[in-house]
C-alpha cells in the first residue's frame, strides 16, 4: 500500500511531511508533525523522498533579496542564447501558455511514473481562471 497520496495531480501535495514545518509552498504537503509516528506505527515505511525548497525573496523589512552572482550570470548566459525567449504569463495569451505547459509537464511526468495521468489542458485552464 502506498500513502498518504493526492488522488488529484502527480505532482501535489503527495507524501508526509516529516521535516520543515513552515507555511508550504504551492503543491507541498502539509500535515501535524505527530503524523509521522502515527503512520510508522501503523507499519508504513519510507518508500520515496521528495523535497520541496524554499527561497525568500523578501526580507523582514521587505527588500527583496539579490540571487547571487553566480546565477545571474547563468541567466544572462540563458537571455542571449538564440531560439529563448522569457516572458511574464499573458492571460490573453493562456492558451499558448497552457498548451506550452501542458507538454512539458506531460512529456517528463509520463518517464518518470508508470501510472502517469496526463495533465488535461482544460483543468488546467480552469485552476487558473479560478486564480484570477
Amino acid at each position: 500500500m502506498d500513502g498518504p497520496v493526492n488522488f488529484g495531480g502527480n505532482d501535489n501535495n503527495w507524501g508526509l511531511l516529516v521535516d520543515g514545518f513552515m507555511q508550504q509552498g504551492y503543491g507541498m504537503p502539509y500535515n501535524k508533525k505527530y503524523y509521522k509516528t502515527y503512520f510508522e506505527e501503523y507499519g508504513f515505511r519510507n518508500y520515496f523522498e521528495q523535497y520541496s525548497y524554499h527561497r525568500a525573496v523578501r526580507t523582514q523589512d521587505n527588500e527583496i533579496v539579490q540571487f547571487p552572482e553566480r546565477i545571474m550570470k547563468i541567466a544572462d548566459w540563458l537571455i542571449k542564447r538564440p531560439g529563448y525567449t522569457f516572458h511574464n504569463f499573458e492571460i490573453r495569451n493562456k492558451g499558448k501558455y497552457i498548451k506550452d505547459i501542458v507538454e512539458v509537464y506531460n512529456s517528463t511526468w509520463s518517464v518518470f511514473k508508470e501510472d502517469f495521468t496526463p495533465l488535461d489542458p482544460v483543468f488546467l485552464e480552469e485552476s487558473l481562471m479560478r486564480q484570477n
